[in-house]
């Protein structure tokens, strides 16, 4: 049994400056101020039987990301081998549908 999910627009961040370390007396010296990175989709599944997870990170959410972490454990043993596979995820629109790409969806639609 695998459950898997995804949390989309993930802000990616950098620290303006590098952080120090310790000094005799002093403290850990962090960087308050950061950059943004934009934003990914962050996709894993869990293999609740093996206590084993698979995931990745991808530019922007939708059914060509999550078949991409599909193809990631099923791809392996022993998983390649298995009579079935019980996929648990909730009902977002990410999981379900026809793989459509961006220039063939409707006017308005992102």
């Amino acid at each position: 049994m695998i459950c898997a999910d995804e949390k989309p627009s993930i802000q990616a961040r950098a620290r303006i400056a590098a952080t120090r370390p310790a000094r005799r007396g002093g403290g850990l010296r962090v960087e308050h101020e950061y950059e943004r990175m934009g934003a990914l989709c962050y996709l894993a599944a869990w293999d609740t039987h093996r206590a084993k997870i698979f995931d990745r990170c991808a530019a922007n959410d939708g059914i060509e990301p999550f078949d991409a972490l599909v193809n990631q454990f099923m791809s392996q043993h022993p998983y390649t081998t298995a009579q079935r596979v019980f996929l648990v995820c909730d009902n977002g629109s990410a999981h379900r549908g026809n793989a459509r790409s961006t220039a063939s969806k409707a006017p308005g639609q992102t």
